[in-house]
């Protein structure tokens, strides 16, 4: 996964129209909560300034204009979008199962919305 995402994410567009060529992460570090005796779970926290806009900013798809490997959206946009869900991207119940229940929802219900649009 973590490599589909870097191959198609690897030019992206910000809100302003601009284009960023992402360069690749030269190391990354992958958690195993089960097989880690001290954490046994684990879940996002933010600063003391950040607000519930702050986790709806994290909701916000990622889309590339990267050209279409075969990989991303199949629609012919020539667009790959990838949507964020989970705990961390719940304004209200942040940290919690049912806050990345809820959130999974969301983006299942974005991304239908979206191939709906484009097909």
């Amino acid at each position: 996964f973590f490599f589909f995402v870097c191959g198609s994410f690897s030019k992206m567009t910000d809100s302003g129209g601009s284009c960023h060529t992402i360069p690749t992460p030269s190391s990354f570090l992958c958690s195993n909560w089960y097989h880690d005796p001290f954490s046994k779970g684990g879940w996002s926290l933010l600063t003391a300034q950040a607000t519930a806009q702050t986790r709806r900013v994290l909701q916000q798809p990622i889309v590339s204009d990267h050209p279409n490997d075969g990989n991303g959206d199949e629609s012919g946009s020539g667009r790959c979008v990838l949507w964020l869900a989970g705990e961390h991207t719940n304004p209200t119940q942040a940290a919690m199962v049912h806050g990345a229940y809820q959130e999974g929802v969301r983006a299942a219900k974005e991304c239908l919305q979206h191939w709906k649009k484009e097909t």
